[in-house]
C-alpha cells in the first residue's frame, strides 16, 4: 500500500518535468532552446534543436522529384573551379509523381546562421541612431559588436546572401523549372559534385548580379555609420564625461575577446521574417539619378535646376579571386530550395567564406589594439567607427571590384 501511495506521489512530478522539457531543450553540443528564442553559446555551430513556429518559403513552389532518363548533356560554363564535361549521360524526361517538399523554416542551419547576420545589422542600426550620453552606453556598443567574430560574421553573411538570392525571380523560377525536368536528386547530385554547375541554371547571372549589388550597398551602409561614429568622436570630446580616462583596460579587452562565446538570442519572429519572400515588396531598381534642387538656391528666389539625366549606373564587377564566393552562395540557395537535407555538410562547408573571416578578425586584432592605446572614454567611438564598422564595411566590399564601391 505505501509503495502504491509514493507512485501516485510520483505522478505529478514527472507531468512537471515533461512539462518544462517541452518548452526547453538542451542539445549535445551545449545550446539551450527556449521556446520564443534561441540562445547560442561557442562559436562553432553543429547542431539546432527544433523550435515550435516556423515559415515556409514561398519564392518557388515544390512540384515533383525523380531521377533522370536518358538522353542529352549539359555542359558546364568556364569557370576557374573544378569541372566536368558532361553532367547528364542522357536526357531527362519529365517527372510524372509530384513529391512533399520538405519546409524551410527557422530550424534550418542556413536560416540560422542567416540570423547572426540580421542580428548585426539590427546592431549596426539601432547604434547608429543613438547620441550617445555616458560612458557606459559606448562600452555596451564596443562589446556588442565585438560578439560578431570572423567565423560568425562570415556564415552569417553567406546564408543571408543565398535567401537573398533565392528571392530574385528569375533564379527560383529557373530553379522550380529545372526541379519540375530533371529532378531534386538528380540536380543535388551536380551541385554536390561542382557546385559551379549552379551557373547553369536559369537567373543565376540575374541572382549573380543581384548579390553584387547588394555586397556594394551593405559596405557603403556600414562606411556612412563609421563616419557617423567617428563624428560623435570629435564632438564627445566637449563633454566632461567622454575626457574621464578608462579604467580597467586588461578587463576590457578580455571582454572583447570573450563576446563571441555570448552571442545574442536567435528568435524565431525575426529567423521567419528572414525566409519570407521579401524581392516582390521591392521596386524595380532606378538606372538613372535624378538631382535634388539647392535649398539654398530656393530660398534665395532662384528656381530649381532642371532634373539632370546621367547615363545608367555601371553594374558592379566580382574583385579578382573571388567567384567561389559568389558560387557558394547561389549553390547554397539552390541545394536549400531542392530540398537538401539540413545536416548536409555542404550547408556547413560553403557557408564558410575564408577570405571574410581572415579580414574580420584581422580587423578585430586593431580593435583590440586600438582600446589599449585609448585612454579617454570618447576614443571608444573612434575604435567602434574604425574598425567594427568601416573595417566591416570593407571586408563585406572586397567582393566587389574596388571601383565600383567608391
Amino acid at each position: 500500500m505505501v509503495r502504491f501511495l509514493k507512485y501516485l506521489l510520483m505522478i505529478p512530478l514527472a507531468l512537471l518535468y515533461a512539462g518544462q522539457a517541452i518548452t526547453q531543450t538542451t542539445t549535445s553540443a551545449g545550446d539551450t532552446l527556449v521556446e520564443d528564442d534561441l540562445i547560442v553559446t561557442g562559436q562553432e555551430f553543429t547542431g539546432f534543436a527544433d523550435l515550435s513556429s516556423s515559415t515556409t518559403i514561398t519564392p518557388a513552389t515544390p512540384k515533383q522529384d525523380s531521377a533522370p532518363a536518358q538522353a542529352t548533356s549539359l555542359a558546364l560554363p568556364a569557370t576557374g573551379l573544378r569541372s566536368n564535361t558532361d553532367f547528364f549521360a542522357s536526357a531527362p524526361a519529365r517527372i510524372a509523381q509530384p513529391i512533399q517538399n520538405r519546409e524551410i523554416n527557422s530550424r534550418h542551419f542556413l536560416v540560422q546562421q542567416a540570423g547572426h547576420w540580421d542580428n548585426f545589422q539590427r546592431d549596426v542600426t539601432n547604434w547608429g541612431r543613438r547620441n550617445f550620453q555616458s560612458a557606459d552606453e559606448l562600452e555596451y556598443a564596443l562589446i556588442d559588436f565585438a560578439r560578431y567574430d570572423g567565423a560568425r560574421m562570415a556564415s552569417g553573411w553567406m546564408a543571408a546572401n543565398s535567401l537573398f538570392a533565392l528571392q530574385v525571380p528569375e533564379f527560383a523560377a529557373g530553379l522550380q523549372n529545372w526541379k519540375k525536368i530533371y529532378g531534386s536528386k538528380a540536380l543535388l547530385a551536380q551541385l554536390h559534385s561542382n557546385p559551379a554547375y549552379v551557373l547553369l541554371f536559369p537567373g543565376a547571372e540575374q541572382a549573380r548580379q543581384a548579390l553584387l549589388d547588394k555586397a556594394s550597398q551593405d559596405a557603403k551602409r556600414l562606411a556612412q555609420i563609421g563616419k557617423k561614429f567617428k563624428a560623435q568622436a570629435y564632438s564627445l570630446q566637449k563633454q566632461s564625461w567622454a575626457n574621464r580616462k578608462q579604467l580597467g583596460k586588461a578587463s576590457r579587452l578580455l571582454a572583447i575577446k570573450n563576446a563571441p562565446y555570448s552571442p545574442k538570442v536567435l528568435r524565431v519572429s525575426a529567423l521567419d521574417a528572414l525566409i519570407a519572400p521579401v524581392l516582390a515588396q521591392m521596386q524595380p531598381r532606378q538606372t538613372y539619378l535624378v538631382q535634388t534642387p539647392n535649398p539654398l538656391e530656393m530660398s534665395l528666389g532662384t528656381q530649381p535646376e532642371p532634373i539632370a539625366m546621367i547615363q545608367p549606373t555601371t553594374p558592379p564587377k566580382v574583385a579578382p579571386g573571388r567567384d567561389q564566393t559568389l558560387v557558394h552562395t547561389l549553390s547554397l540557395a539552390a541545394i536549400l530550395m531542392l530540398g537538401e537535407s539540413d545536416d548536409h555538410q555542404d550547408f556547413r562547408n560553403w557557408s564558410k567564406d575564408q577570405t571574410l573571416k581572415e579580414c574580420v578578425d584581422w580587423s578585430r586584432l586593431h580593435l583590440n589594439q586600438c582600446v589599449a592605446a585609448g585612454h579617454f572614454a570618447f576614443e571608444s567611438s573612434f575604435c567602434i567607427a574604425e574598425h567594427q564598422l568601416v573595417d566591416a564595411g570593407e571586408c563585406v566590399g572586397s567582393l566587389v571590384a574596388h571601383s565600383n564601391i567608391q
